[in-house]
């Protein structure tokens, strides 16, 4: 049997002292986590005794009511304070008085900012190394950009797995969302840029392909019938010919003069300006993906800074 302590006072009034383990689930709001902020509370009510019989106030003086040891400590909250109430609620066997008190807990950012924001934050910049990286390395930047993704969403999901499963969005899954559709667009990004870096060298491919077939097709009609088979001392001396054919012009005031063979000539292979066009095409497909490169080199750790200032300014400040 359990001796209490019990003193009575002169007023009708007892002290009791007695010592109480107790283990209190609390319900919680994760929505901003991990920089939310809980209210725990605990109620204290008589169970047998109506209001008529007992009636539960705190001690009210110098002292607290609920102290809280000052060595105490969580591992992820601190107890920043307390708050005390009393009352009566009334059920159908009568009406009882009750206690309450709620702690006030803050989470401790420690452990996440080195587990999740600095390292997502630093994935993020390493991806964004990637735009610096040549086009033409499409191993070495595809490989850059899919590690760090992969690597975020392992991350996303050790942090998520110690967490309560809930259906609503928290803040630390903004974060992280946010980080990993930042290294999708990068991925994208490089999709573009090597689309038209290839674009314009098989352009480049295709006009000198149809120069260079355009040019035997040349020689082989120019010098030799259709029913003769060229061998190799023909090749070499229908080169000869189109060497003369191409530098038969003669110029006069504001005319050209053209022997036939030299019409010819520029009939099969087009004018200087048509070669000069599929040239400049080609270039500006390559333009355009650097100027992409370039573009996104300054707008992605832009666009990643000012989240991160409207983020931290809306969670934490």
């Amino acid at each position: 049997m359990q001796v209490l302590p019990l003193c009575l006072y002169v007023s009708l009034c007892f002290y009791l002292l007695f010592r109480m383990s107790l283990t209190l689930t609390c319900y919680m709001n994760l929505s901003k986590f991990p920089f939310d902020q809980q209210d725990c509370g605990m109620k204290i009510m008589s169970y047998a005794h109506r209001t008529d019989e007992i009636m539960l106030h705190w001690l009210t003086g110098e002292n607290e009511p609920v102290e809280i040891e000052p060595k105490v400590s969580l591992p992820q909250y601190a107890v920043t304070g307390s708050t005390v109430a009393d009352g009566v609620e009334q059920y159908i066997p009568g009406n009882f008085s009750y206690l309450t008190v709620d702690f006030h807990l803050e989470r401790l950012l420690g452990f996440y900012l080195l587990e999740a924001f600095i390292p997502s934050s630093g994935l993020v910049v390493v991806a964004w190394l990637s735009l610096w990286l040549d086009p033409v390395a499409s191993p070495a930047r595809v490989t850059l950009a899919i590690t760090t993704l992969l690597a975020l969403i392992t991350q996303s999901n050790l942090l998520k797995s110690g967490l309560p499963k809930v259906a609503y969005i928290t803040a630390i899954d903004i974060w992280l969302t946010m980080c990993q559709l930042l290294v999708y667009v990068l991925l994208i990004e490089y999709g573009l840029v090597y689309w038209l870096h290839t674009t314009g060298g098989m352009a480049s491919s295709k006009c000198c392909k149809d120069r260079n077939s355009d040019k035997d097709m040349f020689m082989d009609k120019a010098r030799f019938p259709a029913s003769r088979k060229m061998t190799s001392f023909d090749r070499a001396e229908s080169q000869t010919t189109l060497t003369n054919l191409s530098t038969k012009y003669t110029y006069t005031e504001g005319m050209t003069e053209r022997t036939p063979e030299s019409a010819m000539f520029q009939t099969q292979y087009g004018s200087r300006r048509e070669k000069k066009i599929s040239v400049t095409e080609t270039s500006a497909y390559i333009g355009y993906g650097k100027r992409v490169d370039r573009i996104c080199k300054v707008t992605f750790l832009g666009f990643f800074g000012i989240f991160a200032i409207i983020y931290w300014r809306t969670y934490y400040f």
